[in-house]
């Protein structure tokens, strides 16, 4: 294959030091996880409220996790939904899933039995994680899609001790009759799993697209793609070892889960996790952890900035601020800078792709779009 150049794609000279052309050296976000459990296990993979889980944290639960599915019958292939917020548990959720050969289905827990009975009827879930509070919808949908599956109750109180009642939900009792997921933990500790790698090729992730222009559509992403995407954020974003990522987007939205959770991966970096977005909240894990990248939608943005509070000293530690998914303002971009000190770069991407195909290169003002009058969502990135 003859390899363009920027003659025939002229974005390419936008691309400033960025390279041109980028080959990932592994084929799943699953690989790359264990290459930087290797390089360095007491890493700092995860950071929810006042709790630091380390790579070899989240690998000793997510082994665990993955013994109790097969011990509980899953097989490679089978979907396992994953109805829940951004929490350690989702991401050992996902890893888990992985080493047993299955495909996850992340979905939004706000969803209702109308919504997940749709999705669960398509996708035939064996296993679904979800919060104790959300047990009864769950046990209601599989019942009105036909579908037969193990719940596993989560807790989003689990893996910290702050409490933070701005956005974790009240502490409630257990419902009984189902795995609990530290229960589930704890029985799978000492299973014997084997090593699953999975193939580039290989189904990686079903993620449901929003619906805005038609029904849901379960969008299908090799390996691969979630590697090559996740391994991007290092060539053209800088995110590597050191680099703390601010989990703003839900995971279980395509941004998410791979712009956090497989660029982490990809790049041994670590997430920060806050349950979901409340910009007082969020503001005060900026203080904590000081985050160097993230990436989420402007209105999280725009509250961040508006929070009570707020200084441009808050946003100091950020190298990197990405934004997509709906227009941006010229006029709004201005006024975080000059607020924060922090540019906003737009970006693109959609379920289908695995999330980002157009990112604006680091430290360049994406122009206005003279139709729209938003601005530009960026040139295409490496390979696209």
């Amino acid at each position: 294959m003859t390899k363009l150049d920027s003659a025939e794609k002229p974005w390419l000279s936008l691309y400033g030091e960025m390279p041109s052309s980028f080959t990932p050296r592994r084929e799943s976000v699953l690989a790359f996880f264990r290459d930087a459990l290797e390089a360095d296990p007491d890493a700092v993979a995860a950071i929810y409220f006042d709790c630091s889980l380390t790579y070899a944290d989240i690998e000793r639960d997510s082994e665990a996790l993955a013994g109790w599915l097969v011990s509980n019958g899953v097989k490679p292939g089978e979907r396992i939904a994953i109805v829940l917020q951004n929490d350690p548990q989702f991401v050992i959720a996902i890893l888990a899933a992985w080493k047993t050969g299955a495909v996850p289905v992340p979905m939004n827990p706000m969803y209702r039995t109308g919504e997940l009975s749709k999705l669960f009827a398509d996708c035939a879930p064996s296993f679904i994680f979800c919060y104790g509070g959300d047990a009864e919808v769950a046990a209601q949908s599989t019942a009105a899609a036909g579908v037969d599956a193990k719940l596993i109750v989560c807790d989003p109180h689990n893996y910290q001790s702050a409490d933070d009642v701005r956005v974790l939900p009240a502490r409630m009792s257990t419902p009984s009759g189902y795995a609990t997921f530290l229960e589930a933990c704890e029985a799978g500790g000492g299973a014997s799993i084997g090593r699953h790698d999975p193939a580039g090729g290989d189904l990686g992730l079903i993620l449901y697209t929003s619906g805005t222009t038609g029904k849901p559509k379960g969008a299908m992403a090799r390996h691969d793609a979630l590697a090559f995407n996740g391994a991007a954020l290092g060539a053209w974003c800088g995110v590597g070892k050191d680099s703390r990522i601010l989990a703003i987007a839900p995971l279980f939205h395509i941004t998410g889960l791979v712009c956090h959770v497989a660029g982490a991966f990809a790049n041994g970096a670590s997430m920060v996790l806050n349950y979901r977005f409340e910009a007082a909240s969020v503001l005060d894990a900026i203080r904590a952890a000081k985050p160097t990248y993230t990436i989420g939608a402007i209105t999280a943005f725009n509250a961040l900035m508006n929070a009570p509070g707020a200084a441009k000293d808050d946003f100091a530690c950020f190298e990197s601020v990405y934004s997509g998914g709906a227009p941006i303002p010229p006029s709004l971009r201005t006024q975080f800078f000059e607020r924060t000190g922090q540019l906003i770069h737009t970006s693109y991407g959609m379920t289908e792709t695995a999330a980002p195909t157009h990112f604006s290169p680091p430290g360049v003002e994406a122009p206005v779009d003279p139709s729209s009058g938003a601005l530009a969502i960026g040139v295409p990135i490496v390979n696209t």
